[in-house]
C-alpha cells in the first residue's frame, strides 16, 4: 500500500482524497491506543487491510 518516492522524498499511497476525507481520526491533542486492538481493527477494516497479527 505504501511506496516510497525518491522524487518526493516520501511515501505515496493509491488512495482517493475522499477516502482519506473520511477515514478514522483522532485530534492532534488526543494519544491513541495504538495497542487497543478495537482502534486496530477499525483502521485496518477501513482500508480493507489484514492486521498484521492476524
Amino acid at each position: 500500500m505504501l511506496k516510497y518516492s525518491t522524487d518526493m522524498d516520501g511515501y505515496v499511497v493509491n488512495i482517493d482524497k475522499e477516502t482519506l476525507k473520511k477515514a478514522p481520526t483522532f485530534a492532534a491533542s488526543e494519544n491513541p491506543q495504538w495497542e487497543d486492538e478495537g482502534w486496530g481493527k477499525l483502521v485496518h477494516s477501513y482500508y480493507n487491510a489484514t492486521p498484521y497479527w492476524m
